[in-house]
């Protein structure tokens, strides 16, 4: 309740130039920045809209970012994967040439000094390395390399060569999410894309009477198989085959043994799960190995990747073996080149998903960027309503102090005071 008084005018009237110019104040910065909502406050509603849309508009472009990530080394990838291709095109025309009859043994050897360039160009191919520096074919390990290679002397080459290749990465494929729940996969795991064969173990353990002690598990190219206590060899195999694996079982009746077989080229790779021994009492691998080299030694692994073939090939032109280099040698780089078309198609596909996705999210952006503008008054309607609001509180706070300055005028006791 205001007391009555010869000060009660003066005050009003500042009290309220004070409110205006707040009023005013607030206004101006909200122009400024371009803003109907500069705190949580002025409109709880839009503030909490705008949170959730300025998150989804993050997540977007985190999106596009990795799908353009994964767009640079597919490319990449594929790159390599095309030189290496064009280099197995030129291993098998030389390995036609070579079963030739009418070539010497010094022709021979002087091919199988070119086979070995052209091994080492796969081994620098299959080595490739993104900006990071990590292997591009190393599947989900990051390493320097994919490939190590062994050399030694070789008969009848004079100097020492690659005599092995062996993969050091591991079986998976680099996995990004590219949009809400959705991931695009690249199965970039070099023993996949260098491989040549169709990769067969056969155990040498008779399994007729083999039962299961309990319950658990095995893993075959890193996916689980469940097993239950009692499953015979039989029921073993049954549930590989309907696995959804790239390897299929097979029960040797007369030898009572087991054998897996890879359904596209690539190195199986086996591991007991958990507590589980089941492979290992089947004879396949060794407990104290890591996969893929902790097969057991009575196993007999027929298989292998691009640079044994070539390898292969090569021995057979240093010892002047013509038959060899044009039958089995021939036949093991078809199959390696039709493997490496079929993962360049694959990353050719994978490539134009990506495309497709980055072109919608780059259109999604922009209008969700719109819709969170209207919920923070962004817009030039909202703008053009502040400023008219902010000159009507600069014309009332003219016509304030005009009026205040006529209904308050000084007297000569104000200067007495």
């Amino acid at each position: 309740m205001d007391r009555v008084s010869s000060q009660m005018t003066p005050r009003d009237m500042q009290y309220y130039m004070r409110r205006n110019g707040v009023r005013s104040n607030e206004l101006a910065n909200k122009v400024a920045g371009n803003t109907r909502v500069l705190d949580p406050r002025d409109n709880p509603s839009a503030a909490s809209h705008s949170v959730l849309l300025s998150s989804k508009i993050d997540r977007l472009q985190t999106f596009v970012e990795n799908a353009e990530q994964m767009k640079d080394d597919i490319r990449l990838a594929e790159n390599s994967l095309q030189q290496a291709n064009a280099i197995l095109h030129e291993v098998r025309r030389l390995a036609v040439t070579a079963a030739n009859g009418t070539y010497s043994d010094s022709d021979r050897k002087i091919m199988a000094n070119q086979l070995n360039e052209y091994l080492y160009g796969l081994i620098d191919l299959a080595n490739t390395r993104n900006e990071d520096g990590i292997a591009l074919f190393s599947g989900t390990r990051r390493s320097p390399d994919a490939f190590k290679t062994v050399e030694s002397s070789v008969e009848g080459s004079g100097h020492p060569v690659v005599v092995s290749v062996e993969y050091i990465g591991d079986n998976g494929g680099r996995t990004t999410e590219i949009s809400d729940g959705r991931f695009a996969e690249f199965g970039n795991a070099g023993d996949h894309l260098f491989w040549a064969n169709y990769d067969r173990l056969y155990s040498p353990f008779n399994a007729l009477g083999y039962r299961v002690l309990e319950d658990s598990a095995i893993m075959i190219d890193g996916k689980t198989v469940a097993l239950s206590a009692g499953d015979n060899i039989h029921t073993i195999i049954n549930k590989i085959n309907q696995a959804d694996l790239r390897v299929r079982a097979y029960f040797d009746e007369p030898g009572g043994t087991m054998t897996l077989e890879a359904t596209e080229p690539h190195q199986i790779w086996l591991e007991d799960a958990g507590t589980g021994t089941v492979l290992s009492d089947l004879g396949f691998i060794e407990q104290d190995q890591l996969p893929p080299y902790n097969l057991a030694g009575g196993v007999i692994r027929s298989g292998g990747s691009v640079f044994d073939e070539v390898i292969r090939l090569r021995d057979q032109l240093y010892k002047n073996n013509a038959l060899d280099a044009g039958g089995k040698g021939l036949k093991g780089i078809s199959v390696a080149q039709d493997n490496l078309l079929t993962k360049i198609a694959h990353i050719g596909n994978l490539e134009q998903r990506l495309d497709t996705v980055m072109s919608r999210l780059t259109l999604d952006i922009p209008q969700y960027a719109d819709m969170n503008n209207k919920q923070l008054g962004k817009t030039p309607d909202d703008l053009a309503q502040s400023i008219v609001e902010m000159q009507d509180l600069q014309n009332m706070h003219k016509a304030t102090l005009q009026t205040t300055a006529k209904v308050l005028q000084p007297t000569l006791m104000d200067f007495l005071r």
